[in-house]
């Protein structure tokens, strides 16, 4: 006849750990969006020489000048002005009309320059006014955008780390990404984080992520598995083993990262269960 054994409980210790929380948000790889360059003028556009749909132009390089002509009274020198990075006259300054039949204008030309290095998309050479389309260009790579709707990854996330961890879903995993900005969404109270893909990863619009943000550390602090504590945070209990006995203890219990919670207020070297039970913490006969 065998007889059933039952074994001593197994316990556990206080161990120094760190501590990291993470939030998890999911996201689609897109291109950077185009930029759009508007006059601030209402006037004649003239793209820069040579300058071409498809060509690429670095950040603040010229991609153009307004012509605006500011009506005067009698006759204005002015009016016959060049653009001063172009060569030649101003043939619409030099036309028939004498300044008795059309008023005199003052000539003035504005530099336009690009607000970002890219390829020119769309390039406007005609008569444009104010807030008018002149340029687009679209930067080179890719972003993510991870969108968060979770009301408690709202709040951790108000500050976002710079960096975080992202994988794509079915494919590399472990490159680090450059918290760009964030995009509030009035509608549906969600929160787009627009995250910027490193030039050596290969990527494709359309690829799903996931996103880890480290969202708070703690370094070096006593824990326990969380198999071992009843409660998350703030106060917490803990069944302490000592002699055969059991006895049920009061602790604080900060960070926790899913498998270990920083305790506090347990005598140095006491032992708890590992694995306690709901049992284990009712007081009584």
């Amino acid at each position: 006849m065998v007889r059933a054994t039952t074994s001593a409980p197994e316990t556990v210790g206080v161990e120094q750990a760190d501590l990291y929380r993470a939030r998890e948000v999911a996201g689609v790889v897109e291109r950077r969006p185009e930029r759009t360059v508007r006059s601030r003028w209402t006037g004649t556009f003239t793209p820069a020489r040579g300058l071409r749909k498809g060509n690429g132009v670095g950040k603040g390089a010229r991609v153009g000048a307004i012509r605006t002509c500011a009506t005067t009274s009698g006759t204005d020198p002015a009016a016959t002005g060049t653009d001063p990075a172009a060569t030649g006259s101003d043939s619409a300054a030099t036309g028939s009309d004498s300044a008795a039949t059309t008023p005199a204008c003052r000539v003035e030309w504005h530099v336009v320059r690009a607000p970002v290095a890219g390829a020119i998309t769309a390039l406007t050479g005609a008569e444009v006014a104010e807030g008018g389309t002149l340029v687009r260009i679209r930067p080179p790579g890719y972003v993510i955008r991870a969108t968060v709707t979770d009301p408690a990854a709202l709040y951790d996330l108000m500050r976002p780390p710079r960096t975080a961890k992202t994988r794509i879903v079915g494919g590399p995993a472990g490159f680090t990404v450059r918290f760009e900005r964030r995009v509030y969404n009035a509608a549906d109270g969600s929160v787009v984080l627009v995250l910027a893909v490193p030039d050596d990863v290969t990527v494709v619009e359309g690829l799903r992520t996931s996103t880890a943000f480290v969202v708070s550390r703690r370094t070096d602090v006593p824990t326990l598995p969380v198999t071992a504590v009843q409660g998350t945070t703030g106060a917490g209990q803990v069944v302490v083993v000592e002699g055969g006995r059991t006895e049920v203890t009061s602790v604080e219990l900060g960070q926790h990262d899913g498998s270990r919670v920083e305790v506090t207020g347990l005598p140095a070297g006491a032992r708890v269960l590992r694995f306690s039970l709901a049992s284990d913490f009712l007081v009584g006969p």
